[in-house]
């Protein structure tokens, strides 16, 4: 009676590694591409001139693709040069999150350029995706 025991508690502890194994497999394809369970989110700004008159306004889409079902829409930021720039390169306005349950969801905003361009006079204007702050689009144009 005593080794069946034993052989039961060295099978349990066969599929106990056996498991472990497994799930250490499950967990490391996850970091190499394999997007099981995961959450995903991708934005592409669509908006993308080459250069704005002084004074005008453009609206700024991004689409944002998503697997996850919620819509958090994004952030947006101006920068000259790498430094923050609003309002000297312009001003953003009116922003909008507009999205459903799926995919091809989108978010905009207003940009206003500014009456005189800054020197130098490209601005750079980036959409964030609050989801994922790792997922951008970005545009630099110049301000004639």
């Amino acid at each position: 009676m005593r080794n069946d025991f034993r052989s039961s508690a060295e099978t349990r502890a066969r599929v106990q590694r056996s498991l472990v194994c497994g799930l250490i497999f499950l967990m490391s394809a996850g970091g190499i591409g394999c997007n099981i369970g995961q959450k995903t989110t991708v934005l592409a700004l669509q908006t993308n001139p080459a250069s704005v008159s002084a004074g005008t306004q453009v609206v700024f889409t991004a689409t944002i693709s998503h697997n996850n079902g919620n819509f958090a829409g994004a952030t947006w930021t101006l920068t000259n040069s790498g430094t923050s720039c609003s309002p000297a390169c312009g001003m953003l306005s009116n922003p909008t999150n507009s999205g459903s349950a799926g995919n091809g969801d989108t978010a905009t905003i207003t940009y206003t350029a500014p009456i005189t361009a800054p020197s130098p006079n490209s601005v750079t204007i980036t959409a964030t995706s609050v989801e994922n702050p790792n997922s951008s689009g970005t545009d630099t144009f110049t301000i004639n």
